[in-house]
């Protein structure tokens, strides 16, 4: 009995050693998913009607990146896209930005996408998920992560801060008196 006992005891004592081997022989490995930042940017956040409208979206990461896909979104009743390059495409409501396949990897990639301010009222444009921005390394996808850009449209008369004064004629001649259209035109304007 005392044989089992010794036997017991020198099995835990083993199993224990070995246990605490394997723990030592396991070599800790710190794992970091990439990721980067996209910012959308205008130097103008309140235009007038009319204005065009400069966007500059910029994509920033530590690691290096071979290309961005994505979609961004805006209301198509206040901004008109004219235009974003080579990189990027458009219509209602959202544009496009598909630049992949760069042969040496950048930390920063920056798109100028050109707008016209359509009519009065505000939006936001923000990018979409799914987005992609992809590592240069081994083609993976980093962890993305965005702002939203908010732009004001105005009225032109309530843009300035000087009072608008408008001067116009009764009509072209006596047969067409066209004041008052002229004037309702003006006040739904902002005058």
């Amino acid at each position: 009995m005392q044989s089992n006992f010794y036997l017991k005891k020198i099995l835990k004592y083993t199993c224990m050693l070995f246990v605490f081997v394997l723990l030592w022989s396991i070599k800790s490995y710190n794992a970091s998913a990439s990721s980067a930042e996209v910012s959308i940017q205008s130097s103008e956040k309140q235009v007038v009607k009319g204005d065009i409208v400069y966007v500059i979206i910029t994509v920033n990461s530590s690691d290096t990146m071979s290309g961005f896909e994505g979609y961004f979104t805006y209301d198509s009743r206040v901004l008109q896209y004219i235009t974003g390059g080579s990189v990027a495409n458009g219509n209602d409501d959202k544009f496009q930005i598909s630049d992949t396949g760069r042969e040496s990897g950048v930390n920063t990639l920056k798109y100028s996408v050109k707008f016209v301010a359509r009519k009065a009222g505000s939006t936001s444009i923000e990018l979409k998920q799914p987005c992609a921005v992809y590592s240069s390394e081994d083609s993976s996808k980093m962890s993305v992560s965005s702002d939203t850009l908010n732009i004001m449209v105005k009225k032109t008369a309530k843009a300035v801060k000087k009072p608008v004064t408008v001067k116009i004629r009764a009509g072209f001649n006596d047969k067409s008196l066209n004041a008052p259209e002229i004037a309702h035109v003006i006040e739904e304007s902002g005058g």
